[in-house]
């Protein structure tokens, strides 16, 4: 199939009206790349977790980034390290090794 403008054109009105967006709202976002503006410190908390092995909280990498002159909100770094690799996912642990009585000492 040859791609003349007619028929872009067609294929185009089609996209706009299935997706019900605006003609000028879809040039807009053509034209304006979404860019990420975290990148950097996106970046230094990876090489953080990855310098400490993981071991490394939240407030720990926060305290490096300061240290190193890096300004970012606690929530920002939680949000940014939950998409790099899901870390602060956190799950319940449940113990259950324990088999036995637990004696509780009188004290009178």
């Amino acid at each position: 199939m040859i791609c003349t403008p007619k028929v872009r054109h067609f294929w185009r009105c089609i996209f706009l009206e299935i997706s019900g967006l605006a003609q000028s709202t879809f040039y807009y976002y053509l034209s304006h790349p979404k860019l990420d503006k975290h990148e950097s410190e996106k970046q230094e908390i990876t090489n953080i977790f990855q310098e400490h092995k993981g071991r490394y909280g939240y407030r720990r990498v926060l305290a490096v980034m300061r240290k190193n002159g890096i300004c970012i909100n606690h929530k920002v770094l939680i949000y940014e390290k939950e998409k790099i690799d899901g870390y602060y996912k956190h799950t319940i642990e449940i113990i259950y090794n324990f088999v036995g009585v637990v004696e509780i000492p009188d004290f009178d």
